[in-house]
């Protein structure tokens, strides 16, 4: 928040555009049982992102930012750290399958949520990095998985290997780390 603050300060004493209009968000809490289908792995434009439960609330993660989620219904929400307005979509049957994106009012194509990695394609070095992303998070078996799609996918990237290998370790699993 401090960030925040002094980054505004500095962008209103230099008149940088976009920081003129400031926008107050009204926020709302949502039940535990609403947050919780939100939870899990999402694709959009070839990038990872992961929607988690913590302590104070769901927090969004993509590309290396872990960031927290702010709704302003009991679908839609804002990150501060990113532009997009997100709303969580929902089937028939409502179980969540994605979430859109628009920015300043343009939209952009939905995630997709994650419900197998046989199929998946993604950007390079995405796989790798999420998968990397549950190791540091010490979630190593579910890690796994990713790593193993992304040497189906990226051959040729050796990090990959070593990092598979490293998630095995870690899972306690010393045959197949070797």
């Amino acid at each position: 928040d401090i960030i925040l603050e002094l980054l505004s300060s500095v962008a209103n004493v230099y008149d940088w555009k976009g920081f003129d209009n400031p926008q107050n968000i009204n926020t709302i809490q949502i039940a535990d049982n609403v947050a919780a289908k939100y939870v899990g792995t999402y694709l959009y434009d070839g990038v990872l992102a992961e929607v988690t439960k913590k302590e104070d609330g769901l927090y969004y993660w993509t590309q290396g930012q872990d960031v927290k989620m702010y709704f302003t219904s009991e679908k839609d929400f804002v990150n501060m750290e990113f532009l997009a307005e997100k709303s969580f979509l929902t089937n028939l049957n409502g179980m969540v399958i994605g979430f859109a994106r628009k920015v300043n009012g343009k939209e952009f194509s939905p995630a997709q949520k994650l419900v197998s990695l046989d199929t998946i394609k993604t950007n390079e070095g995405q796989l790798n990095s999420y998968a990397w992303h549950l190791i540091e998070t010490k979630r190593f078996q579910a890690a796994i998985p990713y790593f193993q799609r992304a040497m189906v996918l990226e051959p040729q990237d050796i990090s990959v290997q070593l990092n598979l290998a490293h998630a095995y370790l870690w899972n306690q699993d010393f045959q197949k780390a070797v």
